[in-house]
């Protein structure tokens, strides 16, 4: 059966002194050749970009979730409690999702994170929340999409989400999410990478310690 392939996304990246940076500014605690040494073999089959695309989706599907969800939970639940409640799921989300990220679930987040169909969900819930419930259950709905989808508070969400966790990983939460994307996307090509249970090192993933 034919491996599943990873959305085609566009993102370039540079290598820096400290890292990998992407244009979205995410930064990989690792170099260039260090990745090749570890899996050339995986990207003759998925480039790097792919897979570096691929953990950028990754790091919009939290905020994706608690907006599919919100709506939703609008219907038999206190609005502020709802909103309360997603404004601490997204930084846990960040936290607890990377060591979950493969393939299909990266395929699925892509249009989990599309802008467009999230807003013609909005309008319908917040149509039928509008005549089921009170105004207060709309305007707080509206109010979280709109905070969340504006990223003002991502920064914010960024920081605890990587505190949260520093306390479950030897590695960055980002770091995380690049390294067992690799790995699984090796274990579907057949692709055994030597030495990765020797990797975890803070601030040097992928070097052998």
């Amino acid at each position: 059966m034919k491996p599943f392939q990873l959305p085609p996304l566009d993102t370039d990246f540079v290598n820096t002194p400290r890292g990998v940076l992407t244009p979205g500014g995410l930064l990989f605690h690792v170099g260039i050749d260090e990745l090749n040494s570890w899996a050339g073999e995986l990207f003759k089959h998925v480039s790097l970009r792919e897979l570096l695309a691929g953990v950028s989706a990754w790091q919009s599907v939290p905020v994706s979730l608690v907006l599919w969800l919100t709506p939703v939970l609008m219907f038999w639940f206190n609005p502020w409690i709802v909103a309360a409640a997603a404004l601490v799921s997204v930084p846990l989300l960040r936290a607890v999702l990377p060591p979950l990220i493969n393939p299909p679930f990266v395929s699925l987040g892509r249009y989990l994170n599309l802008v467009g169909i999230q807003g013609l969900y909005y309008i319908a819930f917040l149509t039928v929340l509008s005549r089921m419930t009170s105004a207060v259950h709309v305007l707080v709905a509206l109010g979280i999409y709109v905070l969340l989808r504006s990223r003002l508070v991502d920064p914010l969400f960024a920081k605890i989400g990587d505190w949260i966790g520093s306390r479950l990983y030897r590695l960055a939460p980002v770091d995380v999410a690049l390294r067992t994307l690799i790995i699984n996307s090796a274990a579907q090509y057949g692709i055994q990478l030597e030495g990765h249970e020797k990797f975890g090192t803070r601030g040097r993933l992928f070097s052998i310690v």
